[in-house]
Formats: C-alpha cells, sequence, structure tokens
C-alpha cells in the first residue's frame, strides 16, 4: 500500500457474502417480537439527487439495506454530500403475509432525515438519528396489491443533531460518516389492542412490575425458565405485577433470563433479569455485591459494514473475545446500537456502559488536549448555549433511556464524553434520573466535572494512572490506546493515531502487561471500574486488541 492509501478491509462474514445476499434475516429485537413479521433486508433500488422529488426517478443501481451508502456492503460506497438525497425504492409483496388492522413499518435507524412515501403518499418527515421510526402504514395500502415504498434520506451531518464519531472530514478520532437505512428494516401486522411498548422493572426478591402501553382491556402472561411456566396469570389493567419464587439472578458469570410472554388478541414476545445496580460504600454493587468493571471502549465500528455488522456473529465474537481477555463489560462508545447487539450482551453475560450521543461543536483543544494536561475545571452553564442544539440532545437522551431501559446487561450511562456538547450536566443528570434511577450515570465522562454524578470519571492518557479515594465511586472511563499495527490488517498506511505506539509486538504485549500488572492492579481496592481504549482498531486509530477486520486478536494471535 502506498503512504495514506485505504486499504478495503473485510470482516470473514463480509467476506462470506455475495453481492446480492439478503443479511440479517432474523428478527433484529428478541425482546421485543411478534409472531407477524416480514423482513425487509436486502437490494433496493436507489438513486442519489440533488432534489427530492420521488416522480419519474431513474434509479442508479440497487443498493444493499441496512448498510450505509458509504459502506462496501451496501454495493455503492459513496459518500452523500451535503444538500443530497438518497431515494430508496422497494416493491413489497405482500402475498402470503397475513395483514391485520395494523401494518407497522419498522426502521431501526435512519440517519439523519427520512421522509418515507408509501403508494406515493407522504406516510411523514422523520428526524430521530439512531433511534427507531415506526409508523403505521395501513391507512396508506391496497390490501389486494403490493406496496410501493420510497425513502427519501438527507444527512447533511447536521450537528445541532446527534451525530457520534462521524464526520464530513474523517480522520483521527473521527471517522467516515454513515448515511441512510442502517441495522434492518421489517413489518409487522398487529390487531388494534397489540402491544406498543413495556416497561419491565424486576426486584431481586422476585418481583417484576410490567406498564404497558396498549388499550387492551386485559394482558395474560406467561413466565418460562428453562422451558418451564414458574409464573402466569392475567391483569386488570395495563399495569400489573407479579412474583417468582426463588429467583434466579442475573450477572455476567450467571446470564439467566426469564422468557416472558405477554397477550392481548395476540402474543408479544421478550424476557427479563432480575438484576440491581447500587452504590454502597463507595462501590458499584451489582446484586449487593462490589463489582469491578472490567472494560473495553467499544466504538462499534466495522470495515466493511462501518454502523452495521455483515451478520450478528460479528456481535458474537467480540463479545467472546473480550471475556478471553478477561474483560467483563464494553463501553458502547457514543453510539446506539442494534438492539440485538444489547440481546446478545443479555445473554451471554456481559456488562455494558451505554453512551448517549454527542451533538454540538466539539474543539480538540479545549475539550481534548488542554484536559489531558490536566486544565480540567470548567463551569458549563453557558457552553454550547443553541436551544435547539440542547433540545436535541436532551430529546435523544430521554427517548434512549426509555428505548433500552430494560436491558439487564446495561449497568451504566454517560451523558457527556470529554466535555462535548456539554451544557448544564447537573440539569441532565436529574432529568435521566427521572426516567431512570436503576443505573449508575455518569454525568461528564473524563472531567468537566460539575456537581452531579453517581461517579468520579477520570480518563488518564500520556501519564501514570494515579487517582485518590473519593466519597464517590471512581471509574477510569478511558485508558491505555496502545498502538501496534498489524501489517494487511491496516485501513490507512502511514501515520496513525496514537498516545503510545511501539513498533514490534513484543513491545506492545511487554507494555500492555505491565500496565495492568503495575499501574491497574495497585488501584483495584479504590476504584469500581475502568475503560481500556479500545476494542479494535478503526480507521485511523491502531490502539485496538483487535484489528479492524477482526481477524487478528494482538494479544492472543501474535
Amino acid at each position: 500500500m502506498a503512504k495514506g492509501e485505504v486499504n478495503n478491509l473485510f470482516t470473514i462474514e463480509g467476506e462470506l457474502l455475495n453481492k446480492d445476499d439478503a443479511t440479517l434475516l432474523e428478527h433484529p429485537n428478541p425482546q421485543a417480537r411478534r409472531d407477524s413479521f416480514l423482513n425487509l433486508n436486502g437490494l433496493w433500488d436507489y438513486v442519489i439527487s440533488e432534489y427530492d422529488f420521488i416522480d419519474n426517478l431513474e434509479y442508479e443501481g440497487k443498493i444493499r439495506v441496512p448498510y450505509p451508502v458509504e459502506s462496501s456492503l451496501s454495493n455503492v460506497k459513496r459518500k452523500l454530500q451535503k444538500g443530497e438525497y438518497l431515494i430508496y425504492h422497494k416493491v413489497i409483496d405482500l402475498k402470503g403475509f397475513k395483514l391485520k388492522d395494523k401494518l407497522l413499518l419498522n426502521f431501526i435507524m435512519i440517519d439523519q432525515e427520512a421522509t418515507i412515501y408509501v403508494n406515493k403518499k407522504v406516510v411523514g418527515k422523520f428526524i430521530n438519528p439512531y433511534l427507531p421510526i415506526i409508523v403505521d402504514i395501513a391507512p396508506f395500502i391496497d390490501k389486494d396489491k403490493s406496496i410501493d415504498l420510497i425513502v427519501v434520506v438527507k444527512d447533511d451531518l447536521d450537528i445541532k443533531l446527534p451525530y457520534g464519531k462521524q464526520s464530513a472530514n474523517p480522520g483521527g478520532i473521527f471517522y467516515t460518516p454513515c448515511s441512510g437505512i442502517m441495522h434492518g428494516a421489517y413489518l409487522e401486522a398487529v390487531n388494534d389492542d397489540y402491544i406498543s411498548s413495556f416497561k419491565i422493572d424486576t426486584k431481586n426478591d422476585g418481583t417484576v412490575n410490567i406498564k404497558a402501553l396498549t388499550n387492551a382491556k386485559a394482558i395474560k402472561y406467561e413466565v418460562l425458565f428453562n422451558g418451564k411456566v414458574v409464573a402466569s396469570g392475567k391483569s386488570k389493567d395495563n399495569n400489573f405485577s407479579f412474583k417468582i419464587d426463588n429467583p434466579r439472578l442475573w450477572d455476567v458469570d450467571n446470564p439467566n433470563l426469564y422468557e416472558l410472554v405477554l397477550e392481548t388478541s395476540e402474543k408479544m414476545y421478550s424476557y427479563f433479569g432480575f438484576r440491581e445496580v447500587s452504590i454502597k460504600d463507595r462501590k458499584i454493587c451489582i446484586n449487593g455485591a462490589p463489582v469491578m468493571l472490567k472494560a473495553v471502549l467499544d466504538q462499534g465500528y466495522y470495515p466493511d459494514g462501518i454502523y452495521t455488522v455483515a451478520s450478528y456473529d460479528c456481535y458474537k465474537k467480540d463479545i467472546l473475545a473480550m471475556k478471553e481477555l478477561g474483560y467483563n463489560a464494553l463501553r458502547k462508545h457514543i453510539k446506539i446500537e442494534s438492539p440485538y447487539f444489547y440481546y446478545l450482551c443479555d445473554k451471554m453475560g456481559m456488562y455494558v456502559m451505554q453512551d448517549c450521543i454527542n451533538n454540538s461543536s466539539i474543539s480538540f483543544i479545549k475539550d481534548t488536549l488542554l484536559p489531558t494536561l490536566r486544565l480540567q475545571s470548567r463551569k458549563d452553564h453557558n457552553l454550547h448555549k443553541d436551544k435547539e442544539s440542547r433540545a436535541n440532545f436532551l430529546k435523544t437522551m430521554e427517548k434512549e433511556a426509555k428505548y433500552l431501559y430494560n436491558h439487564p446487561s446495561i449497568v451504566y450511562y454517560t451523558i457527556f464524553n470529554e466535555g462535548w456538547g456539554q451544557f448544564e450536566a447537573d440539569k441532565a443528570y436529574d432529568a435521566f434520573k427521572k426516567i431512570d434511577s436503576t443505573r449508575i450515570v455518569d454525568a461528564t465522562s473524563g472531567w468537566f466535572w460539575q456537581t452531579k454524578s453517581d461517579v468520579d470519571s477520570y480518563h488518564i492518557y500520556l501519564r501514570r494512572l494515579e487517582v485518590k479515594e473519593a466519597s464517590r465511586p471512581i471509574v477510569i472511563s478511558e485508558f491505555g490506546a496502545y498502538v501496534y499495527s498489524v501489517e494487511g490488517h491496516v485501513y490507512r498506511s502511514g501515520n496513525h493515531t496514537a498516545y503510545h505506539a511501539y513498533k514490534t509486538i513484543e513491545e506492545y504485549k511487554k507494555a500492555y502487561e505491565y500496565l495492568y500488572e503495575n499501574q491497574v492492579a495497585p488501584l483495584l481496592d479504590i476504584i469500581s471500574g475502568y475503560v481500556y481504549t479500545q476494542l479494535s482498531d478503526v480507521e485511523e486509530e491502531a490502539n485496538g486488541l483487535l484489528t479492524y477486520d477482526r481477524k487478528v486478536n494482538k494479544i492472543k494471535d501474535l
């Protein structure tokens, strides 16, 4: 490779796909599954246009949903420019698909804006990046005919909206942007009394509280453990409770899950776990016992699908690889993942430290460089004062907390990371706790602490790991970032973003071992968790424990 040239890397799962293969055919959300399910992943018509007109379109070719247009797995691999529209088209044959009162069209994520047309009629315009879009299209269809579906996407990387690590000019700690339909698209046919959402709260004494959103007069429920019914009944209203004798608790070593079936005129399948998070004697506790969150930073990027995995096996392999290295947690960094990821963490036993999605501006000097050099005090009342940007952040934060609430694997949330878009963190902390008081909340990860947070959160690079005991649990929420580039598995040749770079694998592994034996180990009596940077290389960052294509584990394979 010539210096600066991008290597077209693929995961093993991506290499196995042919250009016309449909992928991710499993139900993408095992926690909210219905019998009625029609997967829409696969090849759609597409065109990139300067205009958002849908009449008399001439399509350029086929794009593979659900991969961002910038990715190799989309079959397009083209950057959407500012002012351009990405227009999708698919004819959906409903033959053999039993229709009911409503027909729910589900998109797990569309970035950033989407206008949806069914049979040339506008269903709605949506600005909901990183979160699902669900709309009833029954009023727009003829039940005896197919559906003509068009989705018009605009993604100008408006920084007033959540955008995470995406950049129009990727490099360093910012990466290739992702536009369009991602993670999955599907249809569900439901009756009028369907359960649109539900919230599950458990207590370790076996109490289960369920609050369902439905117009059904009553809900039947059945709970199974290892295939055996352990509870059943019928609720008198949409908010109900029951108790399970001798509950099996959930943690990463014993990821016990109970199957849940909720029934109105149709069935909804889900699951839950008994798991309580608390703070005692300045330690984070799971089920009443102190726990050390041994985490890696997980950016959730892949070289072939960028934001979307070639197969759910990619998630499984990442989880298993980190467990084999002794980690028990993943910090999902400034990205909301496919619900299947959280399901696998629930099922396989992996704590998740979930980030909110940053928006607004970031200054490398003020927000990263100077704080790394310990200039870390700043009041945030007058920071990022744009009202629209603030409102968008808080709205997405609140939706995220509700969307992911039922996953037992999620034990910790980060609101603001390294000052990026930070404003009135104390108020954001209070707002989050009103929605979800069951998790640890790190209001300001790294620095620019205000008054309210469940932990003292440190990012420590370029110096020895040192912290002092405090009145709250201490988490070193980023450290490490040791770099070793593996020839043949590098995204771009040349210099790589690095705090500590090593030329040989021997030097790299020796430094990694020394870091844990001589800096992390002496702090284990003081801290409640740590987050090593990072799970895998990502584009110009070569500080992963795995290569970007996930083909080499630098600690175990070399």
